[in-house]
């Protein structure tokens, strides 16, 4: 501790210059007058000075720090690796480096020693290195990660001096790295859907158009077929009459609504996990339904972190709607501070006909369910998922499907996925 509070003197090297002035005209006057060990006892104390005084003005001239998190995109159980590079890129040997980093709280560190840090939750790494002339030192450390968030490395300080002690040098370097933990993908059975088919074996009450854009081939022409549907190139050839034929459009959309409403208290770790669990159920259904090629979407009162104050991603089955998914998810604040009957109300207005909507909350109230009974009136299949231990009674007049589960501690093994 002591060694740490003299490398953060701030007065340390300041006078430098004059101390080094001083003792080099006193040394060179003793010199003269042929007094030789004043000169010396003068004069190595002023080498030592000017040495010190190279080392606080270039010790950290082209020295540079980089950082990588390999990958920067992990899921919880993942383990990482973190790598410091420290560069000395000048013929000018540092004798001792004292490097720091900010280390996010929330992972796994395994036996490496970090502080705690007083202003917050962080943690702090410190390592006390030297590095030759041009010479490259890497540091590597493996992190575990334990849950979904986004975790900020960063920002990190160098300090540096003589190897006398005299002089010390600081930068801070103000950038960061970051690593985005995934919220836990799980089979959709884990949650108490049928692994099958979750949102029951209705099919929609009506069919799904075909997409104009979609070309698949041509065959006989039937009286139900449109006059735009009636492919003329092909009907001279054959002299017969031949329609175009298309590939149906997407099925029925999926609009995932993700309710973290409710009393929520941080240090409630019960209540926490049940909002985790929630996410992980809500991530899990996106990744199960956009492998069976079908549109989904996702809709949260929840705020982001740093972000807008609820989460909307329209209906998409393109490859990257997963990962666009999962990378928001986890940066989502598991509390909403108002209900999300509003915002399901007003964003239905633009789901297509016959979407099915599916609820995921920790908190079901009596507003919910009768918006969720209107939608249902309306032409949308609706599937409550209720998280948790609540123990709110849903009347069986209202028809739709309605899912109960309750975390347990049986190890599941997370779904593979190929993100984009």
């Amino acid at each position: 501790m002591a060694e740490r509070q003299r490398l953060n003197d701030p007065e340390r090297g300041q006078d430098l210059g004059l101390w080094f002035g001083i003792s080099a005209v006193l040394g060179l006057a003793a010199l003269a007058a042929r007094q030789l060990p004043l000169a010396l006892l003068l004069l190595v104390p002023a080498l030592a000075l000017g040495a010190a005084f190279i080392w606080q003005r270039f010790g950290l001239r082209r020295v540079r720090l980089s950082r990588r998190i390999e990958p920067a995109r992990a899921f919880p159980g993942d383990t990482i690796q973190v790598s410091l590079v420290l560069e000395n890129g000048k013929p000018l040997p540092l004798p001792w480096v004292d490097l720091g980093d900010r280390f996010p709280a929330g992972l796994d560190y395994g036996e490496l020693e970090l502080e705690p840090l007083p202003e917050g939750e962080d943690l702090r790494f410190s390592s006390l290195i030297s590095a030759r002339a041009n010479e490259r030192i890497e540091q590597r450390c493996l992190v575990r990660c334990a849950r979904r968030g986004l975790y900020r490395f960063g920002p990190a300080r160098l300090a540096t001096g003589d190897p006398f002690g005299f002089s010390l040098t600081r930068r801070e370097l103000a950038e960061t790295t970051e690593l985005l933990v995934y919220p836990r993908v799980l089979p959709v059975s884990h949650f108490g859907l049928p692994a099958a088919q979750p949102f029951g074996e209705a099919p929609p009450a009506r069919l799904v158009p075909d997409d104009p854009l979609r070309f698949l081939g041509i065959r006989p022409y039937i009286p139900r077929d449109s006059p735009r549907q009636i492919h003329w190139r092909a009907t001279a050839r054959t002299n017969r009459v031949q329609s175009k034929t298309f590939e149906r459009a997407a099925t029925a959309a999926l609009a995932l609504a993700l309710d973290l409403a409710g009393d929520y208290l941080p240090q409630d770790e019960r209540a926490r996990q049940d909002r985790e669990w929630a996410i992980s159920a809500a991530a899990s259904l996106a990744a199960d339904n956009l492998d069976g090629q079908r549109e989904v979407g996702l809709l949260s009162n929840a705020p982001l972190l740093g972000g807008s104050r609820y989460l909307r991603i329209p209906p998409s089955r393109q490859r990257a709607q997963l990962t666009h998914i999962l990378e928001l998810l986890a940066q989502l604040i598991p509390y909403a501070p108002r209900p999300i009957t509003p915002l399901l109300l007003d964003e239905a207005r633009r789901f297509a006909w016959g979407t099915t909507i599916c609820v995921i909350t920790v908190a079901p109230g009596d507003g919910l369910i009768e918006a969720l009974w209107r939608l249902q009136r309306s032409g949308f299949g609706i599937t409550l998922l209720i998280v948790g231990t609540t123990t709110f009674d849903i009347p069986r007049q209202y028809g739709f499907t309605v899912y109960r589960w309750q975390a347990d501690e049986h190890v599941v093994e997370p779904t593979k996925l190929q993100l984009v």
